[in-house]
C-alpha cells in the first residue's frame, strides 16, 4: 500500500508540475546557464532537448543525481588536493631534516678530521719528537745517562703540549655545540 501512496504522490506531483520545462526555467532553476543545460543533455546527463523543452519530472531527478555526483567528485577532488598538499609539507619537513643532517655530516667530518689530526700531533709529540731529539743526541755522542733525562723532559714536554691541546679542543668543541643548539632554538622560532 505505501507503494501506491507513493505512486500516486508522484502523480500528483507531475499533476502540479508542467510536463516540460524549457532550458531557460531549468536554468534558472539550477543556477546553471542555458549553455550548460545544453551540454548535461549532449553528454546524458539531462534528458535529450526537443524545442527547447525538457521532461520536467526526469530532467529534476536527472539534474538532482548530476549535482550529488558532481559534488561527491568536488569532495574527492578536495581530499586529493588536501593529501597532495600534506604530502608536500612533509616533503618540505624532510627536506628541512636533511639540512640538519648534511650540518651532522659536516660536524662529524670536521670532528673526524681533528681527531686523525689530533693522533698525528699526539704522536709527534709523544713519540716521534722525543726519538728524533734522542737519535741526534746519539749522533752528537751525549752521555747515554743525559741522553734518558732529556729523553724523559721532552716526553713530558709532549703530554704537556697534548694534554693543552685536548683542552682546548673540548672548549672548543662545547662552545661549537652550544652554538649550534643556539642556532637550533633561533630557527625554531622563525618556523
Amino acid at each position: 500500500m505505501t507503494e501506491n501512496k507513493t505512486d500516486s504522490e508522484t502523480e500528483k506531483q507531475s499533476e502540479v508540475l508542467k510536463e516540460n520545462i524549457s532550458v531557460d526555467e531549468l536554468a534558472a532553476l539550477s543556477s546553471l546557464s542555458a549553455r550548460r543545460i545544453y551540454q548535461l543533455s549532449k553528454e546524458g546527463k539531462l534528458p535529450k532537448i526537443v524545442s527547447a523543452q525538457l521532461p520536467t519530472v526526469e530532467s529534476l531527478r536527472m539534474l538532482f543525481q548530476h549535482s550529488f555526483r558532481e559534488s561527491e567528485q568536488t569532495r574527492r577532488e578536495r581530499l586529493a588536493l588536501l593529501k597532495v598538499t600534506r604530502k608536500s609539507a612533509e616533503l618540505e619537513f624532510k627536506k628541512e631534516q636533511k639540512k640538519v643532517i648534511e650540518r651532522d655530516i659536516a660536524r662529524n667530518t670536521i670532528i673526524s678530521f681533528a681527531k686523525t689530526y689530533h693522533a698525528f700531533v699526539k704522536a709527534a709529540l709523544e713519540s716521534e719528537s722525543p726519538n728524533a731529539l734522542r737519535d741526534k743526541l746519539i749522533e752528537l755522542k751525549i752521555d747515554e745517562q743525559k741522553i734518558g733525562i732529556i729523553y724523559a723532559l721532552s716526553l713530558e714536554i709532549g703530554r704537556d703540549k697534548i694534554s693543552r691541546i685536548e683542552s682546548e679542543c673540548a672548549k672548543a668543541a662545547s662552545a661549537s655545540f652550544e652554538e649550534s643548539k643556539a642556532a637550533d632554538a633561533i630557527g625554531a622560532e622563525a618556523a
